[in-house]
Formats: C-alpha cells, sequence, structure tokens
C-alpha cells in the first residue's frame, strides 16, 4: 500500500473528495480547505493499492498526541482487509506517537448498535484498546481508543486546547439583514475569543433585505434571498478572499455613522454579572451606513424565488440543488446548481394548499397526512391571522430526507429528492403539530434520524418526535411492500418504503419561555450543539438552554436574556453563541459554560442594521 499526502492537484482528488462527502454527514466533515492548508495542523493521505485508490485519513498531530478524525475505505473495496492496511500505515507514519480515535461508544438501545460493537471489534483486532475517556457530541456518547500507551483525560481536553491556540480562537461569519439596498445588507465579522471583541470586516449594500444566507461547503458561494412581495429573489453571490481583497481580514473603518434607534440602556447590566466585562469591548459605537472596505461579496446572479417574501434557503448534502422556502405564498422552490455551484434553472416548485376542515393536508393530493398522538392538553388554537393559509419557513436534508416545515399548516413535510429527475417526491409523510402551534424551524439529533425537534413558533415550544421503524421482513412490512408492487410497480418501492415503514409519536413538548411568562413572544430559532439545545424567544428576548437526555428529551437548564430585543437568529462558535436581535439593531454574544450548564452575558457587543440571521465561514475560505 501507498500513503500520498492529498493536494487539490492529486489525480484522484475529485474521488478523494466524493468518498469524503459519502463517508461523513455534513455537520461532522471538516472543510475541504482547511483539511488541505499547507501550513495548517492537518495530515491528509489518501492511500493506494497500486493506482487503485482505497481510502484516505485524516489526522492531527500535537506533541506526541495524533487523533485521527477521519478515515474511510471506499466503499466496493470494504471487507478486502484495507481497513486494516490504512491502519497499519498510520501506525508507521506516527510510529512513537499515541494514535487515538474516537468511536460510538456501545449502547443496547441504540438502533446501531450491533455496527457498533463490529467498529469497536475491529479496532481492537488492530491493536487499540479503551482509554477510559468519554464524552458527548449531538446526543451521542463517543469513547477514545487508543493505539500504544495511555493518555488521561487532561491531556486529551489540552490536546483540543491546543488546536485553538494554533487557530488563535477566531471565528467568523457573516450576517444577514432587513437592510435596503444601499445599506449594509450582508456584513462579515471576526469575534476574536481570547480577546472577547467584535469587529465588521466589511459590509455588502448590493442586496434587497437579504434575510437569510447560507454558504457553500467550500465557502466561495454565498446565496441569499431578496425577501419581498409579490416574488421574492435568489441572490448567488462570489464570496471575496483575502487574495482578491487583501483589507478583507482586517477590520473595518466605518464612515457616517447612524446613531442607533435604541440606546444601550438595553444592554445594561452590573458589572458583576456581565463575563469578562471591559470598558473597550465591543466594537461599531454606530451602526455603518457606508463602509469605507474593499466589497466582500461579489454578485454572480439574481433570481426570482416563484413565491412571496422567500425567508430561508438550504444546500442539500450533495450540493446540487438549493431549496428556497417561500413563507407568505406558502412554497418551496427548488434550484438546480452547476458543479462550480452556480444558478440553473428552478427545476421544482411545491405550492402547499390551505388546511381542509375535514381533514390535515398540505398537497391536497391522496397520501394521508400521518398525526403523531399528544398527551397533553392543547391551549392553542389556529391563528386566523397567522394561519389563515400555508407558510412555508423552513426545509433542511437530514436522514434520506428533506424536510419542510409549514407554520400555517401547523405540518413538517418529508420529501425525498430524485437527483436523476431533479425533482422532489412526496413521500406522503408528516409531523403533525397542534393545531396553532405554528412549526417554524428544525434540529436533528441522530443520523439515523432516531429524533427531530421541532421549535414552533407560535407558540414558543419545541416539539420532540421520536422515530419508529418497522423491522425488515416483519408481516406488516412485507404486505404492504407487496400492494405498492402491485398498485405502482417497482420503481416507486424505494420512495414508498418511508410511507409503509415510518411511523413518529411525540416524546415530549416543553415550553420555551420561563414559568410563569404571560407577555407576547415568538420563537425563532434553534440549535444543537455538544449535547445541548439553545432556542430563541422572540419578546422574553432571551436564549432557552437544554441538556439532551439518552431518550432525546430535554431537561431546561436555563434561561438567559440576549441583551437585544428581538432575537431572531444564532450561531455557536464552540464556547460563544452569537445572537442577531433584529429590533435592536445589534450583535451580543452570550459565553456557554458547560460545567455549570448555563449562558452568561458578556460585553461583547457591536451594532448593524436589523440584523436577522448568522452564517458561520471557516477562516480558510477567506484565504
Amino acid at each position: 500500500m501507498k500513503s500520498v499526502k492529498v493536494t487539490k492537484e492529486s489525480e484522484k482528488f475529485q474521488e478523494i473528495e466524493r468518498l469524503y462527502r459519502a463517508a461523513f454527514p455534513r455537520e461532522e466533515r471538516v472543510p475541504m480547505d482547511t483539511l488541505l492548508e499547507a501550513d495548517g495542523p492537518y495530515d491528509f493521505i489518501a492511500c493506494y493499492d497500486g493506482a487503485i485508490l482505497c481510502g484516505f485519513y485524516s489526522a492531527l498531530t500535537f506533541g506526541d498526541i495524533t487523533h485521527i478524525l477521519f478515515l474511510a475505505v471506499e466503499e466496493k473495496l470494504r471487507d478486502h482487509g484495507y481497513g486494516s492496511q490504512i491502519l497499519a500505515e498510520i501506525g508507521k507514519a506516527y510510529a512513537g506517537n499515541r494514535v487515538i480515535l474516537d468511536v460510538e461508544m456501545v449502547d443496547p438501545e441504540a438502533d446501531n448498535n450491533e455496527q457498533r460493537e463490529q467498529r469497536i471489534a475491529f479496532y481492537m483486532r488492530n491493536g487499540y484498546h479503551h482509554s477510559g475517556i468519554s464524552y458527548g457530541w449531538r446526543g451521542v456518547m463517543y469513547e477514545i481508543l487508543i493505539l500504544d500507551g495511555t493518555i488521561s483525560e487532561e491531556e486529551f481536553w489540552n490536546f483540543w486546547d491546543q488546536l485553538d491556540e494554533v487557530q488563535q480562537n477566531n471565528y467568523y461569519f457573516y450576517t444577514g439583514s432587513y437592510a435596503e439596498k444601499g445599506e449594509p445588507g450582508i456584513c462579515l465579522w471576526k469575534l476574536n475569543a481570547r480577546n472577547e471583541r467584535l469587529s465588521m470586516l466589511g459590509a455588502d449594500t448590493q442586496m434587497t433585505r437579504p434575510s437569510w444566507v447560507t454558504l457553500n461547503e467550500r465557502g466561495d458561494t454565498l446565496y441569499a434571498v431578496r425577501e419581498q412581495v409579490p416574488i421574492g429573489g435568489v441572490y448567488e453571490m462570489k464570496a471575496l478572499r483575502s487574495v482578491e481583497n487583501p483589507e478583507l481580514l482586517r477590520p473595518a473603518e466605518s464612515s457616517e455613522l447612524v446613531e442607533p434607534a435604541e440606546s444601550p440602556e438595553l444592554l445594561q447590566e452590573t458589572e458583576g454579572q456581565l463575563r469578562g466585562a471591559k470598558k473597550e469591548a465591543g466594537t461599531n459605537p454606530g451602526i455603518a451606513k457606508d463602509m469605507a472596505a474593499a466589497p466582500i461579496l461579489e454578485m454572480v446572479k439574481e433570481m426570482p424565488s416563484g413565491g412571496a417574501d422567500p425567508c430561508h434557503l438550504s444546500l442539500d448534502g450533495r450540493e446540487n440543488f438549493l431549496m428556497a422556502a417561500n413563507y407568505t405564498s406558502g412554497s418551496l422552490a427548488v434550484f438546480a446548481l452547476d458543479e462550480q455551484g452556480h444558478l440553473q434553472e428552478r427545476c421544482d416548485f411545491w405550492q402547499h394548499t390551505p388546511r381542509r376542515t375535514d381533514e390535515t393536508q398540505g398537497q391536497g393530493n391522496s397520501q394521508q397526512s400521518r398525526k403523531a398522538k399528544n398527551p397533553q392538553e392543547n391551549p392553542f388554537k389556529v391563528n386566523p391571522l397567522r394561519q389563515e393559509g400555508p407558510h412555508v419557513h423552513f426545509s433542511e436534508e437530514a436522514g434520506e430526507l428533506l424536510w419542510s416545515t409549514d407554520l400555517g399548516l401547523d405540518q413538517v413535510f418529508g420529501y425525498q429528492i430524485d437527483y436523476e429527475q431533479k425533482k422532489l417526491t412526496d413521500t406522503g409523510i408528516r409531523l403533525q403539530l397542534p393545531d396553532g402551534y405554528g412549526p417554524r424551524h428544525l434540529a436533528f439529533w441522530h443520523e439515523d434520524m432516531a429524533v427531530i425537534y421541532v421549535l414552533c413558533e407560535l407558540s414558543n415550544r419545541i416539539v420532540v418526535f421520536a422515530e419508529k421503524v418497522q423491522e425488515e421482513g416483519s408481516e406488516e412490512t412485507e404486505k404492504a411492500a407487496e400492494k405498492k408492487v402491485s398498485e405502482t410497480g417497482t420503481e416507486k418501492m424505494d420512495r414508498e418504503r418511508f410511507e409503509n415503514t415510518s411511523e413518529y409519536t411525540i416524546l415530549q413538548d416543553i415550553s420555551t419561555l420561563p414559568e410563569g411568562y404571560h407577555g407576547e413572544s415568538t420563537a425563532s430559532a434553534i440549535r444543537l450543539y455538544g449535547g445541548f439545545l439553545f432556542a430563541a424567544n422572540r419578546g422574553d428576548d432571551s436564549i432557552a438552554m437544554y441538556e439532551i437526555q439518552k431518550d432525546g428529551t430535554l431537561t431546561l437548564c436555563c434561561i438567559k436574556k440576549t441583551g437585544g430585543r428581538t432575537p431572531r437568529d444564532f450561531q455557536i462558535f464552540s464556547d460563544y453563541l452569537v445572537v442577531a436581535n433584529q429590533e435592536s439593531d445589534s450583535l451580543t454574544v452570550l459565553h456557554i459554560n458547560r460545567k455549570e450548564k448555563r449562558l452568561e452575558r458578556t460585553a461583547i457587543h457591536a451594532d448593524v442594521i436589523k440584523p436577522t440571521c448568522v452564517c458561520r465561514l471557516e477562516r480558510q475560505a477567506l484565504l
């Protein structure tokens, strides 16, 4: 076997990139540019048997500890001994080091427990053993296996602290907003966690009301909505790098500052309550109307979204399609992308129809909506002002489905992507929420879709759905499959197996608001990170933090004020949570104290026009 460092010029680079995407879900992947960075801390090695690509691994080394982050074998070559050969290559490459890797812990209640046991047995046959160290991530417990020697828990966490040192604790992100054309609509920011400072690096003024932005995995293409009626739009922008704009990594200087509409009193708190409070903390004392920095984005294309007020965009895992949720008109538009990520034609379009009095259906077709029993009495009713029709709010691919929320219909739709026909197929799967809940956004716990968290805007509640799948080969499943063959033919069986075998039940229905709260409030955003779930409340102007239990249910840890008004979105960067406060024209930052399981206010603050979205950017995408 031959081991070769991977570069973009590697002969089989496209095959390596394809295997990387296929082997690891998007939320686990490190951006490819990061792994390939010439002077970066990562090793990225491809393994060949002659001219045949067998697989690859990526490793990170500090001192005498090497952590294997990714290891994959070509699917068609599995069970041929290549995994063991790659591990042997790793042993030779890092001889003398303590080599560690993480695996899912054995859990008899886990759906993939047999796979977990087999994976651990495989590594132990190749010389690895238990280290005694474990940690939780996204609701799953992992343990560390080690090849030689021992490692203490302190050494393990110090290892990751060193990575923070290398990366200088700098985090980068874009914000979207309700700014008009000519105003700073999309801004680029840097959060320095070490110095607890937030700096604006530049802003784009070309777009109108770019309320939601998303990036492709490479970080070189940014997509944004134009949230307008009667027809909104979708922007494609080239994200400029520092080689194209040398000023990009320097804080921008503001010219013509406009004082915020609200005074800083919203942010006042005693010095003892603010974590790391400093007089100089925060930047941009006013809202920058014109930015002195060079452009951060270059317009490539704009296309109509096909509906009114597009409010959310998402990419499928292969980045072949861009989905746009048209809120006011209640539709989901699908745009095809070429290999470079450029917008092509609108290839599919789903218009949801108003709810019926006799049944709950979003499409008005013959497939029955799947309702899950809710053991709690529902104090809410259909809201005639907010739920007079369908209102598609969100979409995201998870597992094998594209999930889409409809606030107006109190439903979550399950679609399947047909890559050959460039269309969505309705699986008939529905997550039915109680009347008046108004589902807005989703979060997913397990890769196998064991648990789905539905954030409900109108009720300020999180409804936790659990998936149950009938055992393959059961009498009920076989009969259903035979019926489908006779009715539709075998070519549709793969799609319709979801309807036959999937069932969702409500595990939990929990409030995002403080006990006894009686004011007006609507939920806005939800994120999972490090075994915790976070949700934002507009009205109470707070972030709720929950610990995820083993069965997927939530236990409230705390609810903390954001320091601004109307927190519409937030994003998490290690131990920091950046909040976009729309009505107070501000960004504020909370510190996540994992040990104490609580959120803490910081003095970090910046002013910006009507921020509505926070989109993570890897630093390497700027270089």
